[in-house]
């Protein structure tokens, strides 16, 4: 019988703490088999083709982003549903063709960020959506934590997204520590060249991965590896503060709330989930209040319209370039 390899983890970055990555030969079917406990819990079922294909895209969405993220599958319920949550945001931001000119960090696997901070803090936020404008010298973090549970009262949700607060601002407490130039006025870390270059390093892993997983364009790639090059020659950072609670009791498809002007989160109801989930729905694009949900989370997740005439015009130029060879 022919066995499939899964490269279940690895982590760049975390060589130093000792073997970082190991493969299994189990089948398909026997990782569905250790997993469908946490997906029966909403009303997936490994055993029916259709669940069974919904639950192998989820696991390729997750597997795009890291596959360590499968590993956690295996871990306590919540963390389990929080994993669930990742992949569930990845095929929300795919479907809203928001990752084509972006791509996705699983920031939490990366703990060595967050050792020694002032405030002794290892709180930190899932996931980073970024994206880099070459022409400002700007590279965008879209710091973004998810939640994903079956039922919560309105009171539970507060309590979730001031505990979403703490740990998005925690997140980019350590990303400005650790690579922000402009953190400190008055004088830089003497380390900064090392910095850029963990930067780089960080940042060229996952667009090869998600450029390999093909959901980053290809002019995309081109441009933001080219930009990584030049770390040393000046760059900035922006941030943006995105929460996500997958609620499956929720009537409402969405429901979006902005805190202290700054952070904002969105409740993805049971309806909008069923869409998620059906790899043949866009999510309804063409319905008025879908279209301003798709304003709302691309203001929300700082959607760098402005770089796509940069990439078209990098589009034009090397076809001039290929025409003229």
């Amino acid at each position: 019988m022919v066995k499939f390899l899964f490269l279940l983890d690895y982590v760049p970055g975390e060589e130093v703490f000792g073997i970082s990555s190991y493969l299994t030969t189990r089948p398909t079917s026997e990782i569905l088999g250790l997993l469908g406990p946490h997906f029966e819990e909403f009303n997936l079922d490994i055993h029916k083709l259709e669940d069974e294909h919904k639950i192998k895209i989820l696991l390729e969405d997750l597997r795009a982003v890291s596959s360590s993220l499968v590993l956690q599958l295996n871990s306590s319920k919540n963390k389990a549903f929080e994993v669930i949550g990742s992949a569930f945001t990845k095929r929300v931001l795919e479907k809203k063709g928001m990752l084509k000119d972006a791509f996705l960090i699983p920031i939490d696997l990366h703990q060595n960020l967050f050792e020694n901070l002032a405030s002794g803090s290892k709180s930190r936020a899932d996931n980073l959506l970024v994206s880099i404008d070459p022409s400002k010298k700007e590279i965008s973090f879209a710091v973004i934590e998810i939640k994903c549970r079956k039922s919560l009262g309105e009171a539970e949700k507060d309590a979730l997204r001031l505990k979403m607060i703490e740990q998005i601002e925690n997140t980019i407490v350590a990303l400005k520590i650790h690579f922000d130039p402009e953190k400190n006025h008055s004088f830089d870390r003497l380390d900064r060249e090392i910095k850029n270059k963990e930067l780089k390093s960080l940042l060229s892993f996952y667009i090869e991965r998600a450029y390999r997983y093909e959901y980053l364009s290809d002019n995309a790639y081109n441009q933001y590896l080219a930009f990584l090059q030049n770390l040393d020659n000046g760059f900035c950072l922006k941030f943006k503060r995105l929460g996500l609670i997958f609620d499956f009791a929720a009537k409402e498809r969405h429901k979006k709330i902005v805190l202290d002007n700054d952070s904002t989160f969105f409740t993805f109801g049971g309806n909008l989930i069923d869409d998620i989930l059906d790899p043949d729905s866009d999510l309804n694009t063409m319905r008025l209040e879908v279209d301003e949900f798709d304003k709302d989370l691309a203001d929300a997740l700082g959607s760098n319209n402005e770089l796509k005439p940069f990439i078209q015009r990098f589009i034009s130029k090397q076809d001039i370039e290929t025409h003229n060879t």
